[in-house]
């Protein structure tokens, strides 16, 4: 039996991710990019890292989604399911 709850515990406006958690993470994205540099994989690693494009968004890019003019990447579809575009509220 839980004799107190956590929660209790828990300061209001508290961040569970300290400054040296978020300097890790920078870490073990150069990391990971640093061990992917000079394979086939730098590419779609740097890919992820830079956009935080899910790994089904990853995998369903095509060439129909980047746009190299504007330097932009829209993925529309996901794990082989097409993104229902919803159209903007007419102002």
């Amino acid at each position: 039996m839980v004799e107190s709850l956590p929660s209790k515990q828990v300061v209001a406006g508290s961040s569970p991710v300290s400054r040296s958690t978020k300097l890790t993470v920078v870490a073990a994205f150069r990391l990971l990019l640093d061990a992917a540099n000079g394979t086939p994989y730098y590419l779609g690693v740097f890919t992820a890292v830079y956009t935080g494009l899910r790994r089904g968004e990853m995998l369903a890019l095509r060439w129909c989604d980047v746009d190299l003019d504007l330097a932009t990447l829209m993925p529309r579809s996901c794990c082989g399911r097409e993104f229902i575009q919803r159209s903007s509220p007419s102002a």
